[in-house]
């Protein structure tokens, strides 16, 4: 008798029931969709991601021109940005294209991620200021910037999420974000 209950205690704790089976799936199905949700990045975060790589390269170009002694310039048109630096040999304000900084090529710039930029130029609050025109240049100048500014950021297919760069005269750069919220 002892063997046969031996027998029947082993084979009924030798698997696993259904049930458990299934609550093991529903864990990892939740798990796993909660992993997918987090590695693939919504809007505000491509914006966010843009934006602080736009900031690295701005505080880059600032402290080129403070090290360089040489002023340098940036173009943002909707979807690109391009560095010029001032030509020392002409009396003339006349710009150059830069082709690198520290070692690095730094042609135009496109944004990445489908994200567009915008530049403000001045002092105004940005609540009323209007977006500079094409060929406008927001300069670095050894000593700070030429006139404080602000570059906007955001998503080229939706205006809610906003990333701001702004630069005050002294060529301290900062960033902010600002969430629209659409009311329907």
């Amino acid at each position: 008798m002892i063997g046969f209950q031996s027998r029947f205690l082993l084979s009924r704790n030798s698997g696993f029931t259904l049930i458990e089976v299934l609550v093991v799936t529903i864990i990892l199905g939740i798990a796993l969709s909660l992993a997918v949700a987090n590695m693939i990045p919504d809007e505000r975060e491509k914006v966010r991601i843009e934006a602080e790589r736009v900031l690295v390269l701005l505080e880059q170009v600032r402290d080129e021109s403070a090290m360089s002694g040489k002023a340098i310039a940036v173009e943002v048109r909707e979807n690109a940005m391009q560095f010029y630096e001032r030509d020392q040999k002409s009396v003339e304000t006349k710009w150059l294209p830069l082709e690198t900084l520290n070692g690095s090529v730094v042609s135009a710039r496109p944004f990445a991620n489908g994200t567009i930029g915008d530049l403000y130029l001045g002092s105004l609050p940005s609540s009323t200021a209007k977006p500079a025109g094409p060929g406008a240049l927001a300069t670095f100048q050894p000593a700070g910037v030429a006139a404080p500014f602000e570059l906007k950021i955001q998503s080229a297919a939706s205006a809610q999420n906003v990333q701001t760069i702004r630069i005050d005269a002294l060529g301290n750069l900062s960033l902010s974000a600002i969430s629209k919220d659409v009311i329907p």
